[in-house]
């Protein structure tokens, strides 16, 4: 088998995934949860420490958490032509990215919503493991 085919289509259905996740949560999600559920996630607090609630810091959470997106999915464009700064800000970004939503509280998740979010969690494991454990990480040096 070809690994860099392999890797580079794991790339594009990460992205595919991503993209899918924001268009049902965006979209789709209120039909899938229900009015019900729906009201009770919109009023869910958002952070786990009360104090963290301030307008000035749920401004600099979301714009950070959008800055580390957006360069998250950069860094797949430079994944998927080899370029070797790709791989530090895939990573990076994944760090940066899990530690903004560790502050966060859970919310109610419609069943494809989180089967979405597992594969795309899934699909970022895979492609650590081709970036650290196979012969592509050869490519990025």
């Amino acid at each position: 088998m070809n690994l860099e085919k392999i890797f580079k289509n794991t790339i594009l259905l990460y992205f595919l995934s991503t993209v899918v996740f924001l268009l049902i949560s965006f979209t789709l999600e209120k039909n899938f949860l229900g009015e019900e559920l729906y009201l009770i996630n919109s009023e869910i607090d958002l952070f786990i420490i009360p104090a963290l609630e301030e307008p000035v810091f749920i401004f600099v959470w979301v714009l950070v958490a959008l800055v580390t997106f957006v360069i998250n999915i950069l860094s797949l464009y430079f994944l998927y032509y080899f370029k070797p700064i790709g791989k530090k800000l895939y990573i990076y970004s994944l760090i940066v990215l899990f530690i903004l939503f560790i502050s966060v509280k859970g919310d109610v998740t419609s069943g494809p919503l989180q089967l979405i979010d597992f594969f795309g969690s899934l699909l970022e494991g895979i492609i650590i493991c081709f970036l650290y454990f196979t012969p592509i990480k050869e490519k990025f040096n």
